[in-house]
């Protein structure tokens, strides 16, 4: 088997072993790469001749010293990178190289991780379904008619697809945990605050976070060993004791109070639902206690999330007006260049979101909803932080259904149903696969937990993984219409 069809921790086992070496590694994944990435288009850009240039560094120094040593990644185009292009996939970053890193970049490289490319995302981290790019979109790689999911497409194709061992994106609402439900693998987001935003093109501060995705969630724990720690340049960052995410992903759920809510199922598809009743009998038979539950304030959350998000990125994304940062387009103005390039560098999905949220800040709407939706953030806050008072996790489909066809239409932000909660919670969730639907589509499960509670969620999709392997299916491809 070719070293790219391992996970990031078999992958890791055999470089610990000397059975692999870290240029043998990225020779791997340039030939899967070459192979398979006309039919994906996860990479916006490629960074394979410095790659191996770390590889044959690394190979040389034979010291694997850290838990992501010689393992091939891939970073959303939202994560600056010094020197590398980051376009967030908009005309507007087209040509922006950043002059500083991301923190998360930053501790990768340090620990012996080797880059081979930045992915697309929907433009600026807008979008569910990974078709918001202006750069060009990515492919679901079980079947291209299907979409991959948003907004970090590229980063969970590239996985999926093997073409990366691991890979990041940036959170919002459901951002990589969407993506990774579509394309078969496993995303982790963490409790807010740590990981640091620092180097993120933010979209919404007070939701963003960097995601982790892999292929199981044993990958996801090697990462965050890797990239987790304060980082004084981001005043959310969490000053704690450090974890020792290697322990995380092991041990028995025996006596785990796992939640759920009857009416997630009814809400779900015939197969989605099926799902995740089968992963709730799963559950059970590992030794958890399976409680239902009632989540309550779902709908306002969602709605909380939306006003919010669009208000935050009205507010961040005000600076690219083609003066301070982007493509300039010149008119006969100052007011004039700052329409021009804006009405140039902005797609529709992310005018149409940058709209609303400046509506609902202005002096008439301001009370009518950013400031009720940050009310009901707070309502939704306490109701999640009530429900996990009587479970230590809570578990539900990932996406209400499986992926539509390309051209279906979405309703905006009526994917993450049931990813927002946890969002607005600042709380940790994983999504991992589940099971197959009829058409051979992955459909994924969603776990969340208490602030700080990624014990409880990495012992449990662990055994979980362990126990049905559903994270070992990879796409047939090339699968195209």
């Amino acid at each position: 088997m070719e070293l790219a069809q391992l996970s990031a921790k078999e992958l890791r086992e055999l470089l610990d072993k000397g059975e692999a070496s870290p240029l043998e590694a990225i020779e791997s994944y340039i030939r899967r790469i070459e192979s398979v990435e006309r039919f994906i288009g996860a990479y916006l850009a490629q960074t394979l001749d410095e790659a191996l240039k770390k590889a044959k560094s690394l190979t040389d120094e034979n010291n694997p010293n850290s838990s992501v040593w010689g393992l091939p990644y891939a970073l959303s185009d939202n994560i600056c990178t010094k020197d590398i292009l980051t376009t967030a996939s908009s005309k507007f970053l087209e040509n922006f190289v950043p002059v500083y890193s991301a923190d998360a970049y930053e501790k990768l490289a340090e620990s012996g991780a080797i880059l081979l490319g930045k992915t697309g995302l929907d433009e600026f981290g807008m979008g569910e379904s990974g078709c918001y790019s202006a750069l060009g979109s990515v492919n679901n790689p079980y079947d291209s008619s299907k979409i991959p999911g948003g907004s970090a497409s590229g980063a969970a194709a590239a996985v999926a697809s093997s073409e990366a061992s691991f890979s990041l994106g940036v959170d919002t609402a459901g951002s990589v945990r969407i993506p990774a439900s579509f394309c078969g693998v496993t995303a982790f987001k963490p409790t807010y605050g740590l990981l640091s935003r620092y180097g993120i093109i933010a979209h919404s501060s007070s939701i963003d976070q960097v995601g982790v995705i892999g292929e199981g969630i044993a990958d996801c724990a090697l990462v965050m060993q890797a990239i987790s720690g304060c980082d004084s340049r981001d005043s959310t960052s969490l000053r704690i004791d450090p974890m020792d995410w290697l322990q995380f992903s092991s041990g028995s759920i025996q006596g785990m109070r796992i939640g759920f809510d009857a009416s997630a199922a009814h809400s779900a598809g015939e197969e989605s639902r099926r799902a995740y009743e089968s992963a709730i009998q799963a559950f059970r038979h590992l030794g958890a206690e399976i409680i239902e539950l009632r989540l309550e304030g779902n709908i306002y959350a969602l709605a909380a999330s939306q006003i919010i998000s669009c208000a935050e990125a009205s507010s961040n994304l005000a600076r690219f007006d083609g003066v301070r940062f982007g493509v300039r387009v010149a008119a006969d103005s100052a007011d004039g260049t700052v329409i021009a390039s804006r009405t140039h560098g902005f797609g529709e999905e992310a005018k149409n979101r940058l709209l609303f949220g400046t509506f609902a800040q202005t002096e008439d709407n301001y009370g009518k909803y950013y400031e009720k939706a940050l009310k009901a953030r707070q309502l939704a806050k306490s109701s999640y932080e009530s429900l996990m008072q009587q479970c230590d996790a809570f578990l539900a489909p990932t996406a209400p259904f499986a992926p539509l066809g390309r051209h279906e239409a979405i309703e905006p932000f009526s994917l993450n149903i049931n990813t927002a909660m946890a969002s607005l919670a600042g709380a940790p969730a994983v999504s991992f696969p589940a099971g197959i639907d009829s058409d051979g589509m992955p459909i994924g499960m969603h776990l969340s937990a208490k602030s700080l509670g990624e014990r409880e969620l990495f012992t449990a999709v662990s055994a979980f993984q362990e126990s049905t392997g559903y994270h070992k299916n990879k796409p047939a491809i090339p699968r195209q219409v």
